[in-house]
Formats: structure tokens, C-alpha cells, sequence
């Protein structure tokens, strides 16, 4: 559905009695989604410390007990003991005293043209009688 339909059926199921054209309702929404998506960048800018947790630490094989995760748009910037982290002071902070934090876990287990077939699944081909 063209979007100037859609301002059309909001119009007059919102504002039946309205003179406001169609088209001036579609610049107006225009308007407010470039400002909405304009402010999401300031909100995801924002900087959060997660204190007091238990981290998890798969590449050390241990864990460290009141540790403070430092994340700076969207990036962790610091992982460490709460007293040798330094936490900004914009920062929003988030007591996690009990709890524990892990890095995330991707799972990357693949097998690309295993069959030798480009869009083929790994099982979708029996070799055992190819010669």
C-alpha cells in the first residue's frame, strides 16, 4: 500500500471531519519519523556500567568476583575489578551484586561446500558411489 494511502485511510478513520489534506498528515509523519530517527543515535550513545557482577571468563578459565563491565554505545570499554574500572560519570549504572556476566556466544559452526555443491546441505549429497 503507497504510503499517501495509508495518511488517506489514517485520516479518515482518525479525523473524519478534518480539512487536512492527505497529503500535508503524510509530510507531518514524514517529519516526526526523521526526528525520531534522528534521536536514536543519542539514546544508543549512551554509556551504562553493570557493577558488582561475577564475570565469567571463558579465555582466562575463571571468573572475578565484584567485577564492573564499563559499555560505551553499544561496545564494552572496560571489564575489570569494580575498584580498578573507571566508571564515567554519565554513566547509568546497574547493580548486578548476586549475579553473573558473560561475553556473548556466537555459534560459527559451518560446513560450506562440504558436498561440493554451492547451495547444497553437508548431507544432501552421498559420494560413497562417486568415482
Amino acid at each position: 500500500m503507497h504510503f499517501l494511502n495509508v495518511c488517506v485511510l489514517l485520516r479518515a478513520s482518525v479525523m473524519p471531519d478534518s480539512s487536512v489534506p492527505a497529503s500535508e498528515i503524510a509530510r507531518l509523519l514524514l517529519l516526526f519519523a526523521i526526528l525520531l530517527l534522528g534521536a536514536l543515535p543519542a539514546a544508543r550513545a549512551q554509556t551504562t556500567a553493570i557493577t558488582g557482577a561475577t564475570a565469567i571468563r571463558p579465555a582466562q578459565g575463571d571468573t572475578l568476583a565484584d567485577a564492573t563491565v564499563v559499555v560505551e554505545a553499544g561496545r564494552i570499554a572496560a571489564v575489570g575489578p569494580s575498584e580498578a574500572v573507571k566508571v564515567p560519570a554519565e554513566a547509568e549504572r546497574l547493580d548486578a551484586s548476586g549475579r553473573y556476566v558473560m561475553p556473548g556466544l556466537i555459534d560459527s559452526h559451518v560446513h560450506f561446500f562440504q558436498s561440493g555443491g554451492l547451495y547444497t546441505r553437508p548431507d544432501g549429497l552421498d559420494l560413497r558411489f562417486a568415482k
